[in-house]
């Protein structure tokens, strides 16, 4: 179990220094896939002070401020929710995802849950404080997303949060979207953070949108195969 007790500044801070890896290096996505063999990282916990910051909110979203031309529809940065045990297994598959029609040759991704159609992810969501609305989902590399030698990923991740769900309990759960600039249509990693109601749950991972083997353009999608 990862000790690190963070309050919410520190996973900005966490998040900006991450930035900074250079995720189109063939050497550094080695690194990390060496590394960290599941494709994610759990860097901590929050604190308590700020576990009571946490749930004064309790749905929450963000988009981005760039259009995507072909959809119509705005990157969703952040989605925050509760997940109860009735809503597993009544999610909803994806359509339309921002960027996806751009990509000429996708064979490495997948078009992936914010929060995850097993756990009752629906296409979007409706923010009732300002009527908008914001699309479930960001191209995801297959190892970011599921792994490619097993239930890796965010699924690994996702499918603890529903191993733990029960008729008695609920995760509050913020997924973020991370891009490296705003007019990329890959996100470079993503983060969740994963608390329950009792707080037996209590984590904050970094998921890696890499795919070993290849060397990704965030910016436009196209990968390239390392020799």
């Amino acid at each position: 179990m990862n000790e690190n007790k963070l309050n919410l500044t520190d996973i900005d801070i966490l998040i900006e220094e991450s930035k900074k890896i250079n995720f189109s290096s063939e050497s550094e996505v080695r690194n990390l896939g060496e590394k960290y063999p599941a494709n994610f990282k759990e860097v901590g916990s929050l604190n308590e002070n700020s576990l009571i910051e946490y749930f004064k909110i309790n749905e929450n979203y963000k988009q981005s401020k760039e259009i995507d031309p072909n959809t119509l529809l705005y990157k969703t940065l952040l989605i925050k929710r509760k997940i109860y045990y009735s809503d597993l297994g009544n999610g909803k598959e994806l359509k339309n995802l921002p960027g996806w029609k751009a990509i000429k040759d996708n064979n490495i991704y997948h078009k992936a849950h914010i929060i995850a159609k097993a756990s009752g992810g629906q296409k979007t969501y409706l923010d009732r404080q300002t009527s908008k609305r914001y699309h479930n989902g960001f191209i995801a590399t297959i190892c970011a997303n599921v792994g490619v030698i097993g239930p890796l990923g965010m699924y690994d991740i996702e499918l603890e949060m529903r191993t733990y769900l029960n008729k008695d309990n609920y995760l509050l759960y913020e997924c973020r979207v991370i891009y490296r600039d705003p007019k990329d249509i890959i996100p470079i990693f993503i983060v969740m953070i994963i608390v329950s109601n009792d707080y037996a749950i209590n984590k904050i991972y970094f998921v890696w949108n890499i795919q070993c083997g290849y060397t990704i353009d965030y910016r436009t999608g196209e990968y390239f195969p390392w020799n």
